[in-house]
């Protein structure tokens, strides 16, 4: 899986005009956590109905945007960003 770079997933915020303001406190600053820096990639599991077993979890990769006022996190399915960039390639990169 090669990391989301930052610049496309601001293209991606900026395209569904997702606003990058705090929807708990109104900070107007919410930073995208960068999956390139330090070669992280967020998930989180779902579990089969009838068990909690996280070795048998199936995980659903996110990617996040934390408010730098109050910490509000809010998480967006991964592979939605991952296919929205393959098929808008930023200009000069087809």
């Amino acid at each position: 899986m090669t990391p989301i770079k930052l610049s496309d997933a601001i293209r991606f915020l900026e395209a569904k005009n997702i606003s990058r303001n705090c929807p708990a406190c109104g900070h107007d600053k919410c930073d995208l956590v960068n999956e390139g820096q330090g070669n992280l990639h967020f998930a989180l599991p779902g579990f089969k109905f009838g068990g909690y077993d996280i070795n048998r979890a199936d995980m659903f990769g996110v990617f996040v945007l934390t408010c730098v006022d109050c910490g509000y996190v809010r998480l967006f399915h991964r592979s939605v960003v991952a296919n929205w960039i393959a098929g808008n390639p930023e200009a000069g990169m087809e």
